[in-house]
């Protein structure tokens, strides 16, 4: 992982930047590599991770695989991210913290909306996220790839972000302990322009890899 701290409350809200995914994902590779983990195949989960698997594709060339994992109330808060573009950040970032609150202490139900037939038979495969709260989506996909053939210590979890205390023990590498506001999220000034980066990439461009 990046980055030691010894308490994971979340004081603030970290705004990434369009400008800020390569350097970061960077960073990222950095601490993989550091740790001597060479995966053979990206899985990435859609869709806030597809700028990231893009940047990491385009820097080492990893096969790479989308999943889409979807939970309640993600739909509802899409469609009314151009009221949330209205709000001060001030208080976007206090709705964010009790949000986060309230998911930590709720029940949330995730499913497979979408995944690709794959054989992950002794593959290593790192799992990709923009950010882990409980974690449950990472675990989830998780056992999807062992159930196509992946052992589960060949599986490790990179994210930005990890914002709850078991997050930090399941994912090896990450950046900021603490919530973020992406280019992706229903209430970032730069939503438009990520919607238009996002659909000039071509998952199937990234499936091809030098390995």
């Amino acid at each position: 992982m990046i980055g030691e701290v010894k308490n994971l409350s979340v004081a603030g809200v970290k705004t990434i930047r369009l400008a800020d995914i390569n350097s970061l994902v960077q960073k990222l590779l950095e601490s993989i590599d550091q740790s001597a983990f060479a995966p053979d195949q990206i899985l990435y989960i859609e869709t806030g991770a597809r700028l990231l698997a893009a940047s990491l594709h385009g820097k080492r060339r990893i096969p790479t695989l989308s999943i889409i994992i979807r939970r309640a109330g993600s739909a509802t808060k899409a469609r009314y991210s151009f009221l949330l573009r209205l709000i001060p950040l001030s208080v976007l970032d206090l709705l964010r913290k009790l949000e986060r609150r309230r998911s930590s202490s709720a029940q949330n139900i995730r499913h497979i909306e979408s995944a690709p037939d794959a054989d992950f038979t002794y593959k290593r495969i790192l799992i990709l996220d923009d950010a882990a709260d409980s974690g449950e989506s990472l675990l989830l996909a998780r056992r999807w790839a062992v159930e196509r053939g992946a052992a589960e210590c060949d599986i490790k979890f990179a994210t930005i972000s990890v914002t709850q205390a078991r997050a930090r023990e399941l994912v090896s590498y990450w950046i900021y302990p603490q919530l973020c506001r992406f280019p992706w999220s229903s209430d970032s000034g730069e939503r438009q322009e990520y919607v238009s980066l996002y659909e000039q990439i071509d998952p199937n461009e990234l499936a091809i890899g030098d390995l």
